[in-house]
């Protein structure tokens, strides 16, 4: 069953509370080797209507349900396939369910939730974070890893717990990573767009954020002059190698949601990875707009060409209709 998180959806595994006819006979019908094998782990009776029942929820979702939380209509369709009555009263002891957990998975051959199957699923997250920004789409990694792997899944807060950390821990490293690569006269020019200017409240930076105007023809030159201001500041080009476009974007977008004096509170790695992912934004759209000008004034030219003509030819309208008689006159003498 899907699960909204933010903009993705998580793909966790799990029982449909009510099952109709036809999802007991795809979820819950009983293979002859399954008998067979129930017989060799449980004694005929309540024991192994539970056991054969929770095989059965985790073929189909990948991990146990306590029993209050499978539904009656699946305990009492094993039941009637092994002729017995169904279960009126649903607990068991909790040594007979380790033990029956324990079983399924042997002949499952799957691995339980532990330090390997932690193992596997904190590396399919850990990549996922390089690149990727919803914490539903490491969640969901990590369940395709641990499926493809034969792991037996955890509950969904322990995953979103491990999407949590992978994601905090990436970023640190990555905005590391761009702080290594500034030199000391970088930091001083990422710094000073953080600090108001004597003659005026803004920064800087607020300035960069908010861009030149309007992308018309009339404010082009302006335009030009905010993108060779922009192109005077730190290439961001060699500091931002290696990280993904979406998380770029990311930090792009966080950062225009601040200030300057909360910027100036971030721990500096952080700090200068948001600004230089501002401005790699700002001079792209300042590129993006120039274009843009030069394409609507191009398209205006022959509307423009043909106003004019037609403004020519109402001011010297009557000289050109004169004209023809004049040429005829002419040509009969």
């Amino acid at each position: 069953m899907d699960e909204s998180r933010g903009g993705s959806r998580i793909v966790y595994p799990k029982l449909l509370a009510t099952l109709t006819e036809a999802d007991l006979v795809s979820q819950f019908r009983l293979a002859p080797e399954e008998r067979v094998w129930a017989g060799t782990a449980a004694r005929r009776g309540p024991s192994m209507i539970v056991l054969l029942t929770q095989l059965k929820v985790f073929q189909t979702i990948g991990h146990f349900l306590p029993l209050a939380q499978i539904p009656a209509t699946a305990l009492s369709y094993i039941a009637k396939q092994l002729s017995l009555a169904a279960l009126t009263d649903v607990s068991i002891d909790p040594r007979t369910t380790y033990r029956q957990k324990s079983a399924i998975r042997t002949y499952l051959g799957v691995t339980p939730w532990g330090a390997s199957a932690r193992a596997v699923a904190s590396k399919a997250v850990a990549v996922a974070a390089e690149t990727r920004l919803d914490p539903a789409d490491l969640v969901n990694a990590a369940i395709d890893a641990l499926i493809r792997e034969r792991c037996e899944l955890p509950s969904l807060s322990t995953l979103l717990r491990l999407a949590g950390n992978a994601h905090r821990r990436i970023n640190s490293t990555q905005w590391q990573q761009v702080h290594e690569r500034l030199t000391a006269l970088d930091e001083q020019r990422l710094d000073e767009l953080l600090t108001p200017s004597a003659d005026s409240q803004d920064s800087p930076f607020a300035v960069m954020c908010r861009g030149a105007g309007k992308a018309t023809r009339d404010n082009l030159k302006e335009l030009i002059a905010h993108y060779e201001w922009l192109r005077s500041l730190p290439d961001t080009a060699p500091m931002l190698t290696s990280i993904s476009e979406a998380k770029i974007g990311q930090w792009a977008n966080e950062a225009r949601r601040l200030k300057a004096r909360e910027l100036r509170e971030y721990v500096a790695p952080r700090r200068y990875a948001l600004v230089l992912a501002a401005l790699r934004d700002a001079r792209g759209r300042v590129l993006d707009d120039m274009p843009a000008i030069c394409r609507r004034s191009v398209l205006a030219l022959p509307q423009t060409v043909a106003s004019a003509c037609s403004h020519t030819a109402a001011e010297s309208g009557a000289a050109i209709g004169e004209e023809p008689d004049q040429i005829r006159t002419l040509r009969r003498r």
